[in-house]
């Protein structure tokens, strides 16, 4: 018996995996945040809504690298225990039970990690997916009531691509809005991981530490420039992506126009210039994302260099297993939270654009004023009884055939009476 699988054949979905309720509990305390006139309602709707599972996983993340730490010291245990069977020495009974402990707790940490980062990361990845999904859906209910506004500037012209720039909004704003709430979690941890990545690194090298910690200074000061350039780049690409999208956008809806008055090749030109601006713009933050990412590749290994090569000039002793694979391990915790630095200056580069362009969206930014040219006298006189400006001004047929519409139209009238005048 084969038949289609059908909706009733699959599980339904937990409360907690639930997109529609998710929605309501966050469009409520959205609203909620509005009322009370509070400053970046978004952000703060989304703690509020989601601060049980926020709190579970900043405690999961907290343990993952203390946990990431502790494997370091039982290698060194390991090591030591080798290097004894290499001395062909006699081992006591206490020192190998020791040795064969370490092993085993190192083999046991090791699949427990496993497990567990992928446990945490997978935890980390269903609860992005329930706040995206409150947002988008938060975004359609303001959309329905008519209180989404266009997130870029009202040009000379008047318009803003709007109809274009929801794609932008929805594609690429909401998933960098998200990213800053793992950026809020990760600051206020960084001095405990920092604090433990130095204290156990100087456990074992001492003041040999200080050239790496140097080292990897210099290298990060040089990726928070490059980062802070991407995050200013980032708002140009979006609003050339705007551009463009609207242009293609204006040339699909009137291509009989273009079609009946030959004028495809110029506008073809006009929406190849919005796209030559589109480009240059990615491939600016193409380089300013590789750069960090090329010197990030080695500066593990130029740090162990530094470190490890000051230690021997200094202290000059012997470097042993025992000591350089645990201190290669402790370098790459202590660039960690040094790197987290230029990711947070880029990051939040990136969310205040993002959510910048998303909250005008929403509705909740200052709307943009409207393009007015410059007059060179104000508008009506002291004795101006009546100023109307860029009216419309039309008269009804008579015929019941012509009915439908207005008879005759004009557009675009400036009139101004004065006082005691009929014409």
């Amino acid at each position: 018996y084969e038949r289609q699988v059908n909706l009733q054949d699959s599980p339904p979905l937990a409360d907690q995996e639930d997109t529609a309720r998710n929605t309501r509990r966050y469009v409520h305390l959205l609203e909620e945040e509005e009322r009370t006139g509070k400053r970046n309602p978004l952000i703060t709707a989304i703690f509020w809504a989601f601060w049980p599972q926020l709190l579970l996983l900043q405690m999961m993340k907290i343990s993952q690298y203390l946990l990431g730490l502790l494997s370091p010291f039982i290698l060194q245990r390991v090591l030591i225990f080798q290097e004894a069977q290499e001395a062909k020495s006699v081992l006591s009974s206490s020192a190998a039970q020791n040795g064969f402990t370490a092993v085993g707790a190192l083999i046991c940490l090791g699949i427990f990690n496993l497990f567990y980062n992928t446990h945490v990361d997978l935890w980390k990845v269903r609860l992005t997916m329930r706040i995206k999904g409150s947002l988008k859906g938060a975004l359609l209910y303001r959309g329905v009531q008519g209180l989404t506004q266009t997130p870029g500037d009202i040009s000379e012209e008047g318009t803003t691509h709007g109809e274009s720039a929801i794609y932008n909004v929805i594609s690429f704003d909401v998933d960098d809005s998200v990213n800053m709430v793992w950026v809020l979690l990760d600051i206020w941890s960084l001095p405990i991981q920092l604090v433990a990545a130095f204290t156990a690194l100087f456990s074992q090298v001492a003041w040999s530490v200080i050239p790496g910690l140097v080292t990897i200074l210099l290298c990060k000061t040089f990726n928070l420039i490059l980062g802070y350039a991407d995050g200013v780049y980032r708002d140009r690409l979006y609003f050339a992506k705007d551009e463009r999208l609207g242009r293609c956008s204006e040339g699909f809806t009137n291509i009989r126009t273009l079609r009946m008055l030959a004028w495809t090749p110029a506008y073809e030109q006009v929406i190849a210039s919005a796209r030559r601006e589109e480009l240059r713009m990615a491939w600016i933050r193409l380089w300013l994302q590789k750069m960090p990412a090329a010197l990030d590749y080695g500066l593990t290994t130029l740090v162990t260099l530094v470190t490890l090569g000051f230690y021997v000039v200094t202290t000059h002793e012997q470097l042993k297993a025992s000591l350089a694979l645990p201190v290669i391990a402790l370098i790459g915790s202590l660039i960690g939270p040094i790197g987290q630095f230029p990711n947070l200056v880029n990051q939040y580069k990136v969310f205040r654009s993002a959510y910048d362009r998303f909250h005008r969206f929403m509705g909740f930014g200052h709307r943009s004023k409207p393009f007015a040219p410059d007059l060179d006298s104000p508008r009506g006189g002291p004795n101006s009884a009546l100023v109307l400006e860029d009216c419309t001004f039309q008269w009804a047929a008579q015929e019941p055939l012509l009915a439908q519409g207005p008879f005759f139209q004009l557009q675009g009238i400036d009139l101004q009476l004065e006082a005691g005048s009929t014409t």
